[in-house]
């Protein structure tokens, strides 16, 4: 029933991995790229079921972000492949202890593709640390053409989208002093070069407003017209008031006024702090304030040292993950989520 309701490009695509994946003649290593609305997670789930179904396999799917991974029944990347994480830096490659590998191996082995999407927000650091790990799982590091563990990969997203918060993105060949300093060997690698490319070209998404879908087509490659400016103009919402807190208030009305689930972007951390700090005053009830408490483990000499440089990072949230000293709340107010909780929830960013 899925299979019948692909577009032709999404079935050429389908057809080109299900060949592959049946005759076992080839490693499949594919980039389907395609802009938003094309319908690469239906895509996606289609492939999935189809080699449950007909191979009695998984599929193992990650995504660089929680609400990525969310979308597509899947696990983040840094969870998926059990790679290290630091809030300041990317950290080095480091191996998995034995009884990690054991486990992961074993979690891995009913596994026929793995599918990472969102591919435009990863580096080609991280790329290389999942070339590794695979490698590492599926034991290939020295067997000619190992990479990826010669498992069958397809990548997903769209690289005129979001790029990597951190690094390069993944079809930049990594430079000599990146891998050493990331993986402590010497020369360059361009792992992207194994990838075939597809691209999916029917919009699925915005097929009743072709306004506004050749709008965000053309957005997307830097061509913006004046008519598409003069539409989204139409949209501006134009203040009455010249004062800047009289003009709060009317954006906390106009709020107040659209969908529940609608979200007002900003361009700075202060910005939306403001907004948020009105748009709390307006809701009844009593405010509660969360305070966070840092547990600090150390011995005696080191302690006031180390509550002196937490103190300091109190209202630096760049330094702090992202995580607030103190967030007011009320009972009935909108909260959004910042940090993944629970993927497999739903509890993710956004």
């Amino acid at each position: 029933q899925m299979m019948s309701r692909l577009n032709e490009d999404q079935k050429r695509v389908f057809d080109k991995v299900c060949q592959v994946l049946q005759n076992k003649n080839q490693i499949l290593r594919l980039y389907v790229s395609g802009e938003g609305g094309t319908g690469k997670s239906f895509l996606i789930e289609t492939i999935k079921h189809w080699i449950r179904i007909n191979l009695k396999k998984a599929t193992a799917i990650s995504a660089p972000t929680g609400i990525a991974a969310f979308n597509t029944d899947g696990l983040t990347i840094h969870r998926m492949f059990q790679l290290p994480v630091t809030h300041e830096s990317t950290p080095k490659y480091v191996q998995l202890s034995d009884m990690v590998l054991k486990t992961l191996r074993d979690k891995l082995k009913n596994v026929e593709l793995f599918i990472i999407d969102e591919v435009s927000m990863i580096s080609n650091v991280t790329l290389m640390f999942i070339n590794l790990r695979l490698c590492e799982i599926f034991d290939t590091i020295d067997t000619d053409d190992g990479f990826f563990g010669r498992k069958y990969i397809l990548l997903f997203g769209d690289l005129l989208q979001l790029s990597p918060v951190k690094g390069q993105s993944p079809f930049v060949k990594m430079s000599q002093s990146e891998v050493q300093k990331y993986l402590g060997t010497m020369g360059g690698s361009d792992l992207w070069r194994l990838f075939d490319y597809d691209e999916l070209l029917i919009n699925m998404r915005q097929r009743s407003d072709n306004t506004y879908r050749d709008i965000l087509s053309r957005i997307r490659i830097g061509l913006i017209t004046n008519f598409d400016i003069n539409v989204l103009q139409s949209r501006k919402i134009n203040f009455k008031e010249s004062n800047c807190d009289e003009r709060l208030n009317e954006l906390c009305i106009y709020m107040n006024q659209l969908p529940i689930d609608t979200i007002c972007l900003l361009p700075t951390c202060y910005l939306c702090k403001v907004l948020n700090t009105a748009m709390l005053d307006r809701v009844d009830g009593d405010e509660i304030l969360l305070i966070a408490e840092d547990d600090v483990d150390c011995g005696p000499a080191m302690k006031k040292k180390v509550q002196k440089t937490l103190e300091d990072k109190d209202d630096k949230v760049s330094e702090t993950a992202g995580i607030e000293r103190v967030i007011a709340i009320k009972i009935g107010a909108k909260v959004m989520i910042r940090r993944n909780i629970d993927v497999t929830l739903g509890l993710v960013p956004g």
